[in-house]
């Protein structure tokens, strides 16, 4: 009986993020314009050759791909925290842990799917191989949620703050540079023909820790907030 309530409240808060993120949707918008803009003129503002461009390019895809999060990261959880359903969800013990990794999830979802949509026509453009497309969405769909769920961390530390942004950037850039360096790697060494599973299996390995440890984190720190407020 609890389980069948429990998954049924799970169920209802994620039809709810999920109509909250289509209500929206402005917000997300905006950065995938940015990384539109900033893959197709990267090539042409570049004097360097086809081939310096495609030895670069997964570094630079992966590059705006971690701008595109710095754009978005303040808004995770800034209208739930105006809106005051934050502090319901953390004098409720219950359900404060499933819905920070609901909120994180589907503001996953928001990012993923539409650079997964974009990733292949985004790749030509920057003349990264075909063969290497498999790996890059691989990466992708390893590399955003670790990033989503480390950016939820330094978000909350900074909730309250009117302008977060630069010190969201602060907090997280330190973890996110090994996701980056391996995220990038894989795909260079894909466009290359080589195989790229110990790279991808370290994304696996940085994703499993951020989805494990995130939300427990974040739940700490918004009770730890509400305590001492």
């Amino acid at each position: 009986m609890f389980n069948r309530f429990f998954f049924s409240r799970v169920i209802v808060n994620l039809g709810y993020e999920l109509l909250s993120v289509c209500r929206r949707y402005q917000d997300i918008v905006y950065p995938l314009l940015f990384l539109i803009i900033t893959v197709v003129l990267f090539p042409l503002s570049s004097n360097a050759d086809l081939q310096a461009i495609e030895k670069i390019a997964p570094g630079v895809f992966w590059v705006i791909i971690l701008f595109l999060l710095m754009l978005t990261l303040e808004q995770l959880f800034r209208e739930d925290w105006q809106e005051g359903e934050l502090e319901q969800l953390i004098l409720n013990q219950t359900d404060l842990l499933s819905a920070v990794f609901i909120k994180l999830f589907v503001f996953c979802l928001m990012l993923a799917v539409p650079v997964t949509i974009m990733a292949p026509i985004l790749s030509l453009t920057l003349s990264i191989p075909m063969m290497a497309l498999k790996t890059l969405l691989i990466s992708l769909w390893l590399g955003m949620p670790t990033l989503v769920f480390l950016g939820g961390i330094a978000r909350v530390l900074t909730l309250g703050l009117r302008h977060s942004g630069l010190l969201i950037v602060l907090l997280v850039l330190p973890f996110y540079v090994p996701v980056l360096i391996f995220a990038s790697g894989a795909v260079t060494l894909a466009s290359m023909g080589l195989a790229a599973n110990a790279s991808l299996a370290w994304l696996g390995v940085f994703l499993l820790l951020s989805v494990s440890l995130a939300p427990f984190v974040i739940s700490f720190v918004l009770r730890l907030g509400i305590s001492d407020f």
